[in-house]
């Protein structure tokens, strides 16, 4: 409901009233009322609302109180996995080791039974091939039993009754030869030993002598090789000395042009020219001269230039001085 304005309202006669007047009180104390309804109405909506939050409030409190011993609870049984977990990888790393010990000394100890079961075999088929010879050997002197049994039912009965020594002395006979054979076939053994000793020896005096062998021959050869050093170095010291003598043919022949062409310059007046150039001028100062004038000794006057070195002496026989 809109308020009325009192300025909206017009009057028409002098001293009359509004019309609305009465209205408008009321209509003023309902909107007042109204208001305060309306604010009363808010207040206990507020108040309400409030009552909502805080009790919502609490609930989210309670709720989070909940969720962090939840959480707390997680965390603690969280830990306790993570204890028996590791305690369980800890558990089966040992089991596994033992058990991996227990199969490596379980395989040695195969190893070691089937290389016993091997030689067990090899002794059995040893003593099976001993066996045999045995009973061959048994089989082939069976007829010498056989004979010594016919022998002795031929004899008289009391052929045993009788003290024969000539049976004492083949059995005493028998047992010296016995004792020499052990004792020749302990010599033997003594002596074959002696022999491998002695053989040893020689091998290594044998290669002592091979290796004295090597060193003579390693040390003709280091010797050689000496000797070719030292020729080398001689070759080397006189081709140093050869390069030193044409160094310094080259270094006064080198003067001696310049000291001609220093002469020479004067009169042509160039500098910083090559040896080529030099000797160019040279050659054409040499080429003029011989024009104007009879040849003078010019070897006498290059001698010159090369002891003069450079000196300020003019060579009297040459027109370049």
């Amino acid at each position: 409901m809109s308020p009325v304005k009192e300025e909206n309202i017009f009057v028409t006669q002098r001293g009359a009233k509004p019309i609305l007047g009465g209205s408008l009180a009321y209509l003023k104390e309902e909107n007042d009322f109204t208001n305060e309804g309306k604010k009363s109405l808010q207040s206990t909506l507020l108040l309400q609302k409030k009552k909502e939050l805080t009790l919502v409030h609490k609930l989210l409190e309670k709720k989070r109180l909940e969720f962090k011993k939840r959480m707390e609870d997680c965390y603690e049984k969280q830990n306790e996995l993570r204890a028996k977990f590791e305690k369980f990888l800890k558990d089966n790393e040992s089991k596994r080791q033992r058990a991996n010990s227990k199969a490596i000394s379980e395989r040695k100890l195969k190893e070691q039974k089937e290389i016993e079961i091997e030689n067990l075999k090899l002794q059995v088929k040893n003593e099976q091939d001993r066996n045999e010879r045995f009973i061959k050997m048994a089989a082939r002197y069976k007829r010498y039993e056989k004979f010594l049994e016919k022998v002795v039912s031929s004899l008289p009965t009391d052929y045993f009754d009788i003290n024969d020594p000539h049976i004492h002395d083949l059995l005493a006979r028998y047992n010296t030869l016995e004792e020499t054979k052990n004792d020749l076939m302990l010599e033997l053994q003594q002596m074959a030993e002696n022999i491998e000793k002695a053989q040893t020896s020689l091998r290594n005096d044998d290669q002592v002598l091979v290796y004295n062998s090597k060193l003579g021959f390693f040390q003709k050869r280091l010797e050689k090789l000496k000797q070719e050093t030292t020729n080398l170095e001689l070759k080397i010291q006189e081709r140093d000395s050869s390069n030193k003598r044409r160094h310094r043919v080259v270094s006064e022949t080198t003067m001696a042009i310049d000291n001609l062409y220093s002469r020479v310059g004067v009169r042509i007046a160039k500098e910083s020219a090559s040896l080529e150039e030099k000797l160019r001028s040279i050659r054409d100062r040499i080429s003029d001269l011989s024009c104007n004038s009879p040849p003078k000794n010019i070897n006498s006057c290059v001698q010159q230039s090369r002891i003069s070195r450079g000196s300020a002496k003019e060579c009297p026989d040459c027109q370049l001085c």
